[in-house]
């Protein structure tokens, strides 16, 4: 307990100095003194002139764990997204089939003249359009 307040009171006197000022050569100096003021030159030189700002703290504190979660929430976002998209686009080409297999149905069926050619014109509208939707998917695959 007495170490700590001879401590204490050894490191008044340095409170007191100006920053640049050489503490005055006494007798009194302790090494306790003398290290408090290497303390103080030493972290002088690593600010420069002086210790950084409020918003410079903060920057260097929390700008790698921001950037983190950020990329993070981006990454994660773009997967949902993707599986999303690929979900619909299946869904989508479920139910292009089954409308060309209920219309190729219809058109073994049809026993009217005219109504064959017809459904035959939608088929192939619709494979096609199914064909189209194959070449962007690859396209934008690669």
């Amino acid at each position: 307990m007495n170490s700590l307040n001879s401590m204490r009171i050894a490191a008044r006197p340095l409170r007191n100095l100006s920053r640049g000022a050489l503490p005055a050569p006494t007798t009194t100096t302790t090494s306790a003194q003398t290290r408090q003021f290497l303390l103080q030159q030493h972290s002088r030189r690593l600010y420069s002139s002086e210790p950084p700002s409020q918003p410079q703290s903060f920057k260097k504190t929390f700008s790698r764990p921001i950037f983190k979660v950020a990329l993070m929430a981006i990454f994660t976002y773009q997967l949902a997204y993707y599986g999303w998209k690929r979900l619909e686009q299946n869904e989508t080409r479920e139910d292009l089939n089954k409308i060309i297999a209920q219309l190729e149905q219809d058109l073994a069926k049809a026993t009217i003249p005219g109504m064959k050619e017809d459904l035959q014109d939608v088929i192939d509208v619709l494979k096609k359009k199914e064909l189209e939707e194959r070449e962007k998917a690859n396209q934008k695959k690669a």
